[in-house]
């Protein structure tokens, strides 16, 4: 994720390259071994077919991973503005700085050693992440969170507390716990009783 400041615009971008590129490439070089197998070129137990198919898989996967994310925070226009798009679709929207009741950090409860978050913006009626994807730890996107937090005018301090119960209302409290312990480095009893705390109304 890029992070980048024009005049008083942040701007934050998400352009997944290393993925998308590996299983392009994986494609050419396996349509490659295709037609050399298929005009004889290259011995090969397996049928040119094969390896046809093989590259229509490795571009499908190609094609899913491929896009691109730009969110604009703008405070002379008061306003969030983001556009998502990739092979299939684009989508756009804009929210105004008003509507806007929190930025968290979404945490991914795919990996138990290996947690990625996402920074997400939520308002009253909507959720919109600024990832389609997770990636690296809260404790690398917490800066980030907390500079869009403070163009926007919340207050950062509550940016922890925040997440937790966004995640405690999604039924995430493991998430929540985790969140906690990595970033204030909190035990588990502590932290368990933290979000505890942070659940009651």
């Amino acid at each position: 994720m890029k992070v980048r400041e024009v005049g008083t615009k942040l701007i934050v971008e998400d352009r997944p390259f290393v993925v998308p590129a590996v299983f392009a490439l994986s494609a050419i070089v396996l349509v490659g071994i295709g037609f050399g197998i298929q005009f004889g070129y290259t011995e090969h137990e397996q049928p040119a077919w094969q390896a046809f198919a093989s590259a229509a898989l490795s571009a499908a996967v190609a094609m899913v991973f491929f896009s691109r994310e730009r969110n604009i925070f703008d405070p002379e226009a008061g306003q969030f503005r983001w556009s998502k798009w990739n092979l299939l679709r684009k989508t756009r929207g804009a929210i105004p700085f008003t509507d806007i009741t929190s930025v968290t950090l979404e945490t991914s409860s795919s990996s138990e050693t290996v947690p990625s978050c996402r920074i997400t913006v939520h308002t009253t009626t909507d959720t919109v992440p600024l990832s389609r994807f997770y990636s690296s730890s809260a404790a690398l996107q917490e800066p980030t969170a907390e500079l869009i937090r403070s163009v926007i005018g919340l207050k950062t301090k509550d940016l922890t507390e925040d997440s937790v119960r966004a995640m405690v209302a999604a039924g995430r409290k493991i998430d929540a716990i985790r969140l906690l312990r990595n970033r204030n480095g909190l035990g588990l009893k502590e932290a368990k009783e933290e979000v505890e705390r942070l659940s009651k109304p």
